[in-house]
């Protein structure tokens, strides 16, 4: 069951508009126009968008938690009885720790991991 979708308070044209002016999005914004993206309104090069914004402006820690309560909110519960499958072992996660073009590998292939070199600092944030 989809969670019912609550008007933003700003429109995604006004929540791009503010971030390109480097200026963070309160909790409430950013509920709202996540909600937007999750129930699928907003087109792929909105969300690219608004995704490269915040990653340029650095994403505060409201517009983080705002859009995983969302994801959480529209998220598939998955019914596990852990007596049927007791060694069960969750494989999820980003590898942060490597290179973006690695973020994301399939759990097998995560053997790898710490055979990755890190790579060298530039004196930059990333």
């Amino acid at each position: 069951m989809t969670p019912a979708t609550e008007s933003a308070p700003i429109t995604l044209a006004q929540a791009l508009t503010q971030l390109v002016a480097r200026q963070d999005l309160s909790r409430d914004e950013m509920l709202g126009i996540m909600r937007q993206v999750m129930s699928g309104a907003v087109p792929a090069e909105q969300l690219a968008g608004l995704l490269m914004a915040l990653r340029v402006k650095r994403e505060s820690v409201d517009e983080i938690a705002a859009a995983a309560q969302v994801m959480r909110e529209f998220a598939t519960p998955v019914p596990i009885n852990l007596e049927d499958i007791p060694n069960l072992v969750d494989l999820c996660g980003t590898g942060a720790t490597v290179p973006t073009a690695l973020t994301f590998p399939p759990p097998p292939c995560l053997w790898w991991l710490p055979l990755v070199p890190r790579w060298p600092s530039t004196g930059a944030e990333p």
